[in-house]
C-alpha cells in the first residue's frame, strides 16, 4: 500500500481558514472515509477534520485522536498517549471556517488497530485543559479476518428513520406527499454452514457508504442481463438463519418517552424474525437521544445502544413542492438546516433513461444514473455542473419517454454495537432523517 503524506503543519491550517460561518460556538468535526476498516486489505481509509470559529477570536487547544476499544487515546500527529494536543494555544479567528482537510490515513500507525469498535475524536478545549468547547466523535469498526473464517457472519441491524417524500409519477402530475417514521430491527446469520473467508468485510462494506467527505460521484447501472447466473459468483451465499432476539425490542427517546418495537406477527424461523413499529411525529425532537435495547431471546442476548439525531429540513431546492427544476448545464446548490459541520448528510439524484426499441418494444431497456454525494453537515453543498450534465444527458423533458429525476437529502448517523456477550460480528445502529422529491427538466 502506498503511504500518504501526513499534512499536519500549523501554517496549512491557518491558510485553509477562510470565508465566514454562522456566528456561535466554535465547532470541530471529524470524518473517516469508511466505517469498516480491515487492516492490510485494500486502500486504507483517510481521516479528515473541519471546523469553524465562534463570534469572537479565541485561543484554544485543538485535539484529533483515535480511541481504541480498551480506552487508550492516541493523539494526532505523533499518536502520543499523553493528551498532548495537535494545535496547542491555537488562535481561532472569529467567523473562520475550515472546510474538510485530509490529515492522514490509517496506514503505518505506530500501534496496532486491534479488532473492535474504535472512535475518531476531534475536540476544541480551553488551553491547557480538557474543558471542551466542542467535541465530535465518529465510530468505525476494525475487523479481524479470523473471526469471519468459519460459521458465517452474525449481523444485527437497527434503524430509526423519518422521511418526507413528494414523488410524482409523471412530470406533469401533482406529487403525493407522504411521511414515514419507523423503528426496525433484524438479526441474521449469513452463510451459517460454510466458510465465509475474507469476503465478509467486502460484503458489509456494500451496506455502508465509503466515500470521501464533501465529494460527489456518478454511478451508472445498466439493466442486468437476465441470462446471467448469479451462482457463478464465488462470493454469493444464499443460506441464512434468522435470529430471535425476544418478543420485543424497545426504543427510548430522552425527550419523547418510549416505544415498544414488537416482533412482527408473521415472524418465525422460516419467514424471519423482524421487529417493526411506526413512530408518532412527536417522537422526533431536535437533538434527542435515542436508545435501542432488547432483553434478549433464544438466539440473541441483551443489548443496548444509543445515538443522537436532529430532524433534517431541506430549504433548497424545495423538494416537497413538486415544482423544483434542475438546470442541466449548471451546478446544483443544496441547502438544509446544518448541524455546525458535525456528522454527515447524503444527497442522491437518480435519473432513468428509457432506450425504446420501436421495432421490438419488448427489447427496450433502461439505464439508471445516480449522483451520490457525501457532505459534512454544515447546511450547504454543491453538486458539480459536469455531473449534472452527465446525469441529464439524453433525457427527454416531456412525456411519454420522460421520468422525473428523484432527489433525496438525508442526515445519516451510524454507530456500531454488540450484545452484552459480544455475539455479533457486525452490529449497526443507524439513524436517518430526510426528504425526497422530484426535479423536472426545464
Amino acid at each position: 500500500m502506498k503511504f500518504r503524506k501526513v499534512f499536519s503543519s500549523f501554517p496549512l491550517f491557518l491558510m485553509l481558514a477562510f470565508s465566514c460561518s454562522v456566528m456561535g460556538e466554535p465547532t470541530i468535526a471529524v470524518f473517516i472515509d469508511s466505517p469498516i476498516v480491515n487492516p492490510g486489505s485494500g486502500e486504507p481509509p483517510s481521516i479528515h477534520v473541519s471546523g469553524q470559529g465562534s463570534d469572537e477570536t479565541m485561543i484554544v487547544d485543538v485535539h484529533v485522536a483515535l480511541l481504541s476499544p480498551d480506552g487508550t487515546i492516541h493523539e494526532y500527529p505523533d499518536w502520543n498517549t499523553d493528551l498532548k494536543p495537535w494545535l496547542p494555544s491555537f488562535r481561532l479567528k472569529s467567523g473562520a471556517k475550515v472546510n474538510p482537510i485530509r490529515l492522514t490515513d490509517l496506514n503505518n500507525l505506530p500501534f496496532e488497530l486491534t479488532p473492535g469498535n474504535w472512535r475518531l475524536a476531534g475536540a476544541i478545549t480551553k488551553p491547557g485543559t480538557l474543558e471542551f468547547l466542542s467535541l465530535d466523535i465518529q465510530s468505525f469498526l476494525v475487523t479481524d479476518q479470523s473471526t469471519n473464517a468459519e460459521g458465517g457472519l452474525r449481523i444485527g441491524n437497527l434503524t430509526v428513520s423519518e422521511f418526507r417524500s413528494a414523488i410524482s409519477t409523471l412530470p406533469t402530475s401533482t406529487p403525493t406527499i407522504s411521511s414515514t417514521r419507523s423503528a426496525s430491527g433484524t438479526f441474521i446469520q449469513i452463510c451459517p454452514n460454510q466458510s465465509f473467508g475474507d469476503t465478509g468485510d467486502e460484503l458489509m462494506s456494500q451496506f455502508l457508504d465509503k466515500q470521501t467527505i464533501d465529494q460527489c460521484e456518478m454511478i451508472t447501472t445498466n439493466d442486468i442481463d437476465p441470462g446471467e447466473d448469479p451462482g457463478k459468483d464465488p462470493n454469493t451465499c444464499a443460506d441464512a438463519l434468522f435470529l430471535n432476539a425476544g418478543e420485543k425490542l424497545e426504543l427510548v427517546s430522552d425527550q419523547a418517552g418510549s416505544i415498544d418495537v414488537p416482533l412482527s406477527p408473521s415472524s418465525g424461523p422460516s419467514m424471519g424474525f423482524f421487529y417493526f413499529a411506526q413512530l408518532p411525529e412527536t417522537f422526533f425532537q431536535t437533538e434527542a437521544r435515542y436508545t435501542f435495547s432488547g432483553n434478549g431471546g433464544p438466539d440473541i442476548g441483551p443489548f443496548s445502544t444509543s445515538a443522537t439525531l436532529a430532524p433534517l429540513t431541506v430549504t433548497a431546492p424545495d423538494l416537497l413542492s413538486g415544482t423544483a427544476t434542475l438546470n442541466p448545464g449548471a451546478p446544483l446548490d443544496v441547502r438544509w438546516n446544518g448541524q455546525g459541520g458535525q456528522g454527515t448528510v447524503f444527497v442522491t439524484l437518480t435519473a432513468t433513461k428509457l432506450n425504446f426499441d420501436m421495432e421490438s418494444p419488448s427489447n427496450s431497456t433502461t439505464d439508471t444514473r445516480t449522483i451520490h454525494c457525501r457532505f459534512q453537515d454544515d447546511g450547504n453543498g454543491t453538486i458539480p455542473g459536469e455531473l449534472i450534465e452527465k446525469l441529464t444527458g439524453g433525457l427527454a423533458s416531456s412525456p411519454p419517454f420522460s421520468t422525473p429525476i428523484v432527489m433525496s437529502v438525508y442526515r445519516h448517523r451510524t454507530t456500531f454495537f454488540n450484545t452484552n456477550n459480544n455475539e455479533l460480528d457486525y452490529g449497526m445502529y443507524t439513524l436517518i432523517s430526510g426528504e425526497s422529491g422530484s426535479l423536472q427538466l426545464p
